[in-house]
C-alpha cells in the first residue's frame, strides 16, 4: 500500500482505472461463465429428455410382448451418441429388460429414484422417464450421459474469458497511458514549476495552461498567485534598496558628524592651550 502512495500521480491513476475496469470485466466473466454452465446444463437435459422420448416410443412395443432383442436393438442404435455411456429398459418393477453400455469399464451408479426425474453426479448425467402407452405403464427408460460436452463449454467459456480479460487489460493501458496523461500532465507541471520555484526562487516562471477545466483554472490561480509574489518580491526588494541607499546615507552623514566632532575637539584643545601660554 505504501508504494501505491508514493507512485506518480500518473501511474496512480493508470493502476485505479485499469483496476476498475479489470474488477468490472471480472465480475461480469464470471457471470457469464456460470450462465454458460447453467446453460449447458440444461441442453443437455432436454436433448436427453429428447432421446429418452425418441427410445421409449419405439421400445413400447417391444416392453408390452416382452421382447428383449427388440429392445436391445433399439438401444443399440444409441450407439452414433457418444456422449451417451449407458442406456437401459426397466420394467415397471424395476427390473432390468434390456441395457446397452458405450464402456464395459465405466462403472454407472444406480440412480436413487426411477421416476421421470434426472440427476447430475460428479462425472455424470442420470435420466429416468417412463414409458406410457395406451394409458398402461410399460416400464422405464433410464440414459447416462457423460459430461463432457459441458465441460467442453466451460472449458471454452474461460479460455474466452481468459484472452478477452488479457484483451482488455492490454487495450485498458494503452488508452489509460494516453486519456490520464492529459490529466496528470497539469498537475505534474504545477508540481515540477513549485519544486523550481522553491528551489531557486525565480518567480518569473509560469506553468502552461492546457485546457480551460478545473485544471486550467488551478494553472491560471497559480500563475496569479507567482506573479503577484513577484510584483511583491521586485516592490520588497525596491525598498530594500531604498533602505541600503538610507543606511549608506546615514552611515556617511554619521561619519562626517565624527569628523566634525573631532575637528571641533582638537580646536577647543587648541584654544586650551593658547589660553595657558
Amino acid at each position: 500500500m505504501n508504494s501505491f502512495r508514493n507512485l506518480p500521480l500518473h501511474r496512480k491513476l493508470t493502476v485505479i482505472a485499469v483496476a476498475t475496469t479489470l474488477v468490472a470485466m471480472l465480475a461480469a466473466s464470471v457471470g457469464i461463465v456460470w450462465f454458460q454452465g447453467v446453460a449447458a446444463r440444461n441442453f443437455m437435459v432436454k436433448e436427453l429428455e429428447t432421446t429418452a422420448t425418441i427410445i421409449g416410443n419405439n421400445s413400447a412395443v417391444a416392453l408390452r410382448f416382452q421382447v428383449a432383442n427388440d429392445g436391445q436393438r433399439i438401444l443399440e442404435s444409441l450407439a452414433p451418441k457418444e456422449h451417451v455411456v449407458r442406456a437401459c429398459l426397466l420394467s415397471p418393477n424395476g427390473d432390468l429388460f434390456a441395457e446397452f453400455a458405450m464402456d464395459d469399464e465405466i462403472v454407472v451408479p444406480k440412480p436413487h429414484d426411477l421416476g421421470d426425474v434426472h440427476e447430475f453426479t460428479d462425472d455424470y448425467l442420470m435420466l429416468s422417464r417412463r414409458i406410457v402407452h395406451d394409458g398402461d405403464l410399460l416400464g422405464m427408460v433410464h440414459l447416462t450421459s457423460d459430461l463432457a460436452f459441458m465441460r467442453d463449454q466451460q472449458r471454452q467459456a474461460v479460455t474466452t474469458t481468459i484472452l478477452v480479460l488479457a484483451g482488455s487489460t492490454v487495450l485498458a493501458l494503452l488508452l489509460a497511458g494516453g486519456w490520464l496523461r492529459a490529466v496528470s500532465r497539469p498537475i505534474t507541471d504545477l508540481v515540477a514549476t513549485a519544486g523550481r520555484v522553491s528551489a531557486t526562487g525565480d518567480y518569473s516562471v509560469r506553468v502552461r495552461k492546457y485546457d480551460d477545466d478545473d485544471l486550467g483554472r488551478l494553472t491560471a490561480g497559480f500563475n496569479e498567485m507567482l506573479a503577484q509574489i513577484q510584483e511583491r518580491d521586485v516592490e520588497l526588494k525596491k525598498t530594500q534598496d531604498e533602505l541600503q541607499d538610507r543606511v549608506t546615507e546615514l552611515a556617511a552623514e554619521r561619519d562626517r558628524l565624527t569628523r566634525a566632532q573631532d575637528r571641533e575637539n582638537e580646536l577647543i584643545e587648541k584654544l586650551s592651550r593658547s589660553e595657558r601660554l
